[in-house]
């Protein structure tokens, strides 16, 4: 072979050669690249600073974190820095930290755009931001996001967000309320408030998302990932339990039609239901606090179909009257709610107390093990917001009391005893002899009766109750329906 061939061939090779080593590099470096713009969250890299942290960043945190040298300088600063913004310091948990994560995590996999990380977009900055929008919807080439509830009690009680979708198929935020800094453009942080994000009042001046980012999902829950495109008609009910001391558990029940969550083949589906609510102090105007739970189906989704499909979800909170943004999202059928309500949460404190008095029908499971019209201490019994009944239910009476003495040690001794009136235009009839059970020792009480021969009409029952022990009395009143109807 001539020597000129030989070398042609030896130089081919190596090319070669060098060619699939170069493509194999290229090939490592992009794996590391991805790699690296996927650390874990608040890894004490260099980087920490341009990735999603950056929309919660001031200027002097920013400028402060790039002069750090090691890691361990770097992970010293990310724990001083989330501990500033921690709801409830002292605690095991950063609620905050936890939500912001998610929430990354969450616009990642619903915002891509391209090769653009689903939080560097538009719609994933207003996402980790400000949490799921109460609404979304498109409008011709617009997708529209709707929050309430923010901040700002002078401010609009609905803010919009509408993002434009391009030709590329990149959505990109058109005009709004809420405004956004970049912090590469401030020498020294925000203008006002504490975040980037902020709405503007009717008289023009800015308030801040407090803490820097809106929190809808207090304590931390899952992110809710699907919005709302139908509306969910149902009733809803509000009964009031002490939690702990000056703590009271507010527990949401919702009644809606089985058709709602009815699947193709039929068959009624179990929905999957998050409840979240932003709450303001009525008095003052305040924000207090968000709260988000997922809510259980109770009863069961069998059942006669004219029966409501019911659904409960709780949340905790001091007591006061409060103005409440209530937003119910159906993850399965893609329905869903908002409502205002005023909620009066009452204080249990230390004196004698009921708890709310909830009505139910006593169902057929095996586990109801009540007499008729006698106590029960397991009932099954789901209580129902319309509080309608018909002749052949037995309704059932469930509460709690609260601050019974126990007599250093003693079982509690309570009587109680429940009245019955029949409502008309002249005012409430006693209706019956009042039923007066002695002696009972549980904190957890119900009632069981038989509504047969009953007549249609409007009803009150009165339920009293007497400790033994210290001679304090306490009574609570709760109003129901008896109807022929189904």
């Amino acid at each position: 072979m001539p020597l000129l061939h030989l070398l042609t061939e030896v130089d081919l090779r190596r090319r070669v050669d060098l060619s699939v080593k170069a493509i194999r590099l290229s090939c490592l470096l992009l794996a590391v690249s991805v790699l690296g713009a996927d650390l874990p969250p608040d890894a004490p890299d260099p980087s920490w600073r341009t990735g999603p942290v950056r929309y919660l960043l001031v200027v002097r945190e920013d400028q402060e974190y790039k002069t750090l040298k090691t890691d361990e300088e770097r992970a010293a600063f990310i724990e001083k820095f989330w501990a500033g913004i921690d709801p409830t310091p002292g605690t095991p948990e950063n609620e905050r930290r936890e939500e912001f994560w998610k929430r990354v995590e969450e616009a990642n996999r619903l915002f891509r755009e391209a090769m653009i990380p689903g939080w560097r977009t538009d719609r994933g900055k207003f996402y980790v931001l400000l949490g799921p929008p109460e609404e979304r919807r498109q409008e011709g080439s617009y997708e529209v996001w709707k929050y309430v509830a923010l901040p700002n009690p002078d401010a609009d009680p609905e803010v919009m967000v509408r993002f434009h979708r391009n030709t590329e198929g990149k959505f990109h935020v058109g005009f709004t309320k809420l405004e956004y800094w970049d912090p590469s453009q401030k020498s020294d942080g925000p203008a006002a408030g504490e975040t980037f994000l902020g709405v503007r009042t009717k008289g023009g001046s800015l308030e801040m998302m407090k803490g820097r980012l809106r929190m809808t999902e207090f304590p931390p829950a899952a992110v809710q990932a699907n919005f709302s495109t139908a509306s969910l008609q149902c009733q809803l009910r509000y009964d009031f339990y002490r939690a702990r001391q000056n703590s009271t558990r507010v527990v949401v029940t919702l009644a809606a039609s089985r058709d709602q969550f009815r699947a193709g083949n039929g068959e009624v589906q179990i929905p999957s239901l998050t409840l979240s609510v932003a709450v303001d102090d009525a008095r003052k105007g305040k924000p207090v606090g968000s709260f988000s739970a997922p809510m259980q189906v109770v009863g069961g989704v069998s059942g006669p179909e004219a029966r409501p499909l019911l659904v409960q979800g709780a949340f905790t909170i001091e007591p006061g009257t409060y103005k409440a943004a209530i937003n119910i999202v159906d993850t399965m059928s893609h329905r869903g709610l908002t409502r205002r309500e005023m909620l009066d949460v009452p204080d249990f404190g230390r004196a004698l107390a009921i708890s709310s008095v909830a009505l139910g029908r006593l169902r057929d499971e095996p586990q109801a093990t009540t007499g008729a019209g006698g106590q029960t201490g397991a009932p099954a019994m789901v209580p129902e917001p319309d509080s309608t009944f018909r002749s052949e239910d037995t309704i059932l009476i469930a509460y709690e009391v609260y601050n019974a003495s126990h007599g250093g040690g003693t079982k509690l001794d309570l009587d109680v005893m429940y009245q019955f009136f029949f409502i008309t235009e002249a005012g409430p009839r006693q209706v019956a002899q009042p039923a007066l059970l002695h002696h009972q020792s549980s904190e957890s009480l119900a009632y069981s009766l038989p509504l047969r021969g009953w007549p249609e009409g409007s009803f009150r029952l009165n339920v009293v109750v007497t400790d033994n022990l210290s001679g304090a009395t306490t009574e609570r009143q709760v109003d129901f329906r008896l109807s022929a109807g189904p």
